[in-house]
């Protein structure tokens, strides 16, 4: 880590806030690989598991049967390798994705090194698999053209299940929102979403608001003098991870319709503290609600709204009146 080079890591960065739909192919060699995969890979990954332990606990029965998983744009295949590790799908193959072919042996290597039995492909090119697959995105968005974006909502469209991961910035979230939109008809929404309608993000009324979240930060990382030297380095605040992110699963034909009752909300963000009260925003099947959460209603439930987190589902009631 000592041999980091810091200019080469905050340029990289710095071209990924200001991409505007396009980016050339920015793996120069594999020493950058390398610093990217110990520094702002790591807080993917952070982003990856707390987004999968959501997904833990809403697999669909088939999911057991999936074998094949493709990470598109896969990088350093931080994003893959937390899915194994998380051990939720059945996976014999794995299909590494990228334009760069530098990088998709270097996430090949890296894989295998983890999970030698796996069947593992490095493509510069790709094709729908014959089998059942998950679908796997992360922080691609700010970077594609609106073509390569529509090849993904096709491959999506045929995968088993979706799981995409994004930077936490309206840029991102709303686009995210919008392929949301496109998958619904096929698929169902798992996550973040407490309903199968409409984004109310999308909804000309917010158009100052959008989809994020945040996730923890390891606290281990606040005693890192590493971690220090890097957020220092590349200009970001260790303390926040916000994320917007995307689960889907593809509808059985024989599926059962959902019905809603309309009582959950998904927190989003992070709710704003006044003296003795905070204001939420949620999302709901009728739209995008705001309101305000007397500390004196319930503190064990205000400290919940206060803390930034993926996982906030809550009741009308409960916000209503802290029960």
């Amino acid at each position: 880590m000592s041999n980091i080079d810091w200019s080469k890591l905050k340029t990289l960065r710095q071209s990924f806030l200001e991409a505007q739909g396009f980016l050339a192919d920015y793996w120069q060699d594999e020493a950058l690989l390398a610093a990217y995969e110990d520094t702002l890979a790591q807080r993917i990954a952070w982003k990856w598991d707390a987004v999968l332990d959501i997904v833990r606990g809403q697999l669909p029965s088939a999911a057991a049967t999936i074998p094949h998983l493709i990470d598109w744009g896969c990088g350093s295949g931080i994003a893959s390798r937390r899915v194994m590790a998380a051990g939720l799908f059945p996976f014999k193959r794995v299909t590494l994705y990228d334009r760069s072919a530098r990088a998709t042996q270097y996430a090949r290597r890296k894989l295998l090194a983890s999970h030698p039995q796996l069947d593992v492909e490095a493509a510069t090119r790709i094709t729908v698999p014959p089998d059942d697959f998950v679908l796997i995105i992360s922080h691609v968005l700010s970077e594609l053209p609106d073509a390569e974006r529509e090849k993904i909502v096709q491959l999506g469209r045929q995968a088993a299940m979706v799981i995409w991961v994004e930077a936490g910035r309206q840029q991102e979230s709303r686009l995210l929102s919008e392929v949301r939109e496109q998958w619904r008809p096929t698929h169902q929404i798992l996550a973040p979403c407490p309903h199968q309608g409409p984004c109310g993000m999308l909804d000309r009324s917010q158009e100052k608001n959008w989809c994020h979240f945040f996730a923890p930060v390891p606290r281990e990382v606040f005693h890192s003098a590493f971690w220090r030297e890097c957020s220092r380095e590349l200009g970001f605040d260790l303390r926040s991870l916000p994320l917007s992110y995307l689960v889907t699963a593809r509808q059985a034909k024989d599926a059962v319709a959902i019905v809603e009752d309309g009582s959950l909300l998904r927190i989003i963000g992070r709710s704003r503290s006044y003296k003795g009260h905070c204001r939420w925003t949620a999302c709901e099947t009728q739209g995008i609600l705001e309101g305000d959460f007397q500390k004196r209603w319930s503190r064990s439930l205000y400290d919940q709204l206060a803390l930034p987190g993926l996982q906030l589902l809550l009741t009308h009631q409960q916000l209503q009146d802290g029960k």
